[in-house]
């Protein structure tokens, strides 16, 4: 299963119009470890101040502690998703936040704030979320399911972001955390 979603958030990071896509770096990519960064956030239940505000919350994402990044890495990509909504289940369909790394092997990566474009330093809007009305965000969307139970996930890359000609966008490694129930 996670086989499939991977292939699927592949497949949307190298189609990606607005960045130029991203080449596989391998067949086989290694797996980045990430942990969420507070205690708050356990995997198991969205906490109160991750829900979207139109459900009462404060539209926080978790902050995220990623190791095992590779060499040639400068930038992280998390695509936020809603595994129970078709329309956001894969490629970021609760938004794409992305953040500039440098040359790190390990980053805590700072929550950012749904509905928002004012982002953390270093932080940048990948793709908006795929969503409407009064759950329209440039950018991300907190878990908004009205307590559904649905779950939420986010897929992680470490990637190579060209910023010069010449250069390429890659993707170098991945991994998936599960973010919990809402």
């Amino acid at each position: 299963m996670y086989r499939a979603a991977r292939l699927l958030a592949i497949a949307a990071l190298t189609g990606c119009a607005s960045t130029g896509g991203y080449q596989a770096a391998a067949t086989d990519l290694p797996g980045l470890q990430v942990t969420l960064a507070d205690t708050r956030w356990d995997g198991e239940r969205i906490p109160e101040e991750g829900i979207c505000s139109n459900f009462g919350g404060d539209d926080l994402s978790p902050p995220l502690l990623v190791r095992n990044i590779p060499a040639g890495a400068n930038a992280i990509i998390v695509q936020f998703n809603n595994l129970d909504h078709p329309a956001r289940a894969r490629n970021g369909g609760n938004g794409s936040i992305g953040y500039w790394i440098g040359d790190r092997t390990a980053t805590q990566l700072p929550p950012v704030t749904g509905y928002s474009v004012r982002l953390p330093d270093g932080a940048f809007i990948e793709q908006g979320a795929r969503a409407t009305g009064a759950f329209a965000s440039q950018g991300y969307l907190a878990p908004c399911s009205g307590g559904k139970g649905h779950r939420y996930v986010a897929d992680v890359f470490a990637v190579h972001k060209a910023t010069g000609p010449g250069q390429t966008n890659r993707l170098l490694a991945e991994q998936r955390i599960s973010l919990g129930r809402y």
